[in-house]
């Protein structure tokens, strides 16, 4: 089960709404696991356990992965 009511079926590869042009991150649950991929390289799939998915959506939604606006130039 993935946690925070998220429903998905199986082998069903999901799209945020937030998602624009073809570049997503896409989500499908299988088995006990939950999967991630890109849809730049649906090849290429993360495995998720139910932990790891918990730990990344807590984190995610507390701000812990906000990209810093560059500083410097470019490269730096």
């Amino acid at each position: 089960m993935i946690p925070f009511g998220v429903q998905l079926q199986p082998g069903v590869w999901r799209k945020s709404s937030f998602c624009q042009n073809s570049e997503c991150a896409e989500v499908t649950v299988l088995n006990d696991e939950i999967l991630l991929r890109s849809s730049r390289d649906p090849a290429t799939v993360v495995r998720l356990t139910a932990a790891e998915w918990l730990a990344l959506v807590t984190g995610l939604r507390a701000g812990e992965f906000q990209a810093e606006p560059p500083t410097g130039p470019p490269g730096t």
